[in-house]
């Protein structure tokens, strides 16, 4: 975007391998004006502020030159993938096939066997507004963003309530490592509960990073949430779920069983 190479400057931090956070809260503002994007069906959600090294196969030709040509545009390198779990099944008209999320396509690398490497962050959603244009070689759409209404209006955060969440969050994060061992051992201890001028900054974050890092969510879930436009609710729906995997976990009641059973 216009201003992310004098982010980049400006914290001599930021490496090929790293997007720091200016960086992105510089891209994620600019994002905004962008009005039509190139698009493509994705199977796997990648959260706001998430980094993926995305493998595009070389049979994936439409998908490969997308996003070669995305990373060389200088104020419009970012793409939009249409959240769906079956791509073989795809179809823009459905109601799935209109919602959608944007990434920021940092750079592209070809391997010897045809491979493209394309080195992407997530970050803010969108839905599709208008006919799909297939013209380019590959779809693009008229889009109209979307995020929570906090990140909106910043005044309107509930700070005292987010830090409620954040703490339970982390309680709830540390009692399921504790329950599964080893496996989970460094979220075993439990990090400072920020103040709630720091906890209005993070929540965001947070709301999406805890769908990434456990296991325990659905795809199905995982959408639902992705589409809730509240931090606080989308916290609030996360810890319910997980002290719902809390309980079965430290009773030893198998939870894959368990959701059959229900």
């Amino acid at each position: 975007m216009k201003d992310k190479n004098k982010a980049a400057e400006t914290n001599k931090k930021n490496t090929d391998g790293e997007i720091l956070s200016d960086e992105i809260e510089t891209i994620y503002g600019n994002v905004q004006e962008v009005r039509r994007i190139a698009i493509a069906p994705h199977d796997k959600l990648i959260f706001p502020w998430k980094e993926k090294v995305w493998e595009v196969a070389a049979k994936d030709v439409a998908l490969q030159k997308m996003l070669a040509e995305i990373a060389l545009i200088e104020d419009g390198d970012i793409a939009g993938l249409i959240y769906h779990p079956h791509k073989n099944e795809f179809d823009y008209d459905s109601l799935l096939g209109r919602w959608g999320y944007a990434v920021h396509v940092r750079k592209t690398e070809r391997t010897a066997g045809g491979l493209l490497l394309a080195y992407v962050a997530g970050l803010c959603r969108f839905t599709v507004t208008g006919d799909i244009d297939f013209s380019k070689g590959y779809p693009t759409a008229e889009i109209e963003w979307f995020d929570d209404e906090e990140e909106m209006n910043p005044a309107s955060r509930d700070e005292a309530a987010l830090v409620i969440e954040l703490a339970t969050m982390t309680q709830n994060v540390v009692r399921i490592a504790k329950a599964c061992g080893d496996e989970l051992k460094q979220f075993q201890t439990a990090p400072k509960i920020p103040t709630p001028h720091v906890a209005g900054k993070i929540a965001h974050q947070m709301s999406f990073m805890q769908l990434d890092t456990l296991n325990y969510f659905t795809d199905e879930q995982k959408l639902e949430m992705m589409l809730v436009r509240s931090t606080l609710e989308r916290l609030r729906y996360c810890n319910k779920h997980m002290q719902k995997v809390v309980f079965l976990l430290e009773n030893k009641i198998p939870i894959r069983s368990r959701a059959r059973n229900n």
